[in-house]
């Protein structure tokens, strides 16, 4: 007999892994009685079905590329899923355009560090050959 969640009462989670939990178990509310299983929740999220189980039971964490898959796949907001603000689901359009967005400032946060540290570098080098 299958359980209806899939959490490990031992094991506090994260409040990301929480939602996952929730996506989880909205997801399989959804579904026809014989595909509510994780292997069906794999196949549709295109993630193993080990890592999926180990999110949903706090051993890992919720990793990027299964984000990925709420947002764009189940049509999760991010905002939601990530931060647990905004509306739970939105338009499959701006659900896009906004993670397109979240995408960009991660990258552009990412680039302005790489760019402090190959000033401090340069800087250092600058100081070395004076």
């Amino acid at each position: 007999m299958q359980s209806a969640k899939v959490i490990n009462p031992k094991t506090k989670l994260s409040p990301i892994q929480k939602r996952f939990n929730q996506v989880y178990n909205e997801w399989k509310a959804e579904q026809p009685y014989k595909q509510r299983s994780l292997i069906h929740f794999s196949e549709k999220m295109g993630i193993s079905v080990g890592s999926l189980h180990n999110m949903l039971t706090g051993k890992y964490e919720v990793n990027r590329s299964t984000i990925d898959a709420v947002v764009k796949i189940l049509g999760y907001s991010p905002e939601w899923f990530i931060g647990g603000s905004g509306e739970k689901k939105g338009n499959v359009k701006d659900t896009k355009l906004i993670h397109e967005i979240q995408l960009l400032r991660t990258e552009l946060q990412i680039m302005r560090q790489e760019l402090d540290v190959m000033k401090a570098r340069m800087k250092a080098y600058e100081l070395k050959t004076d």
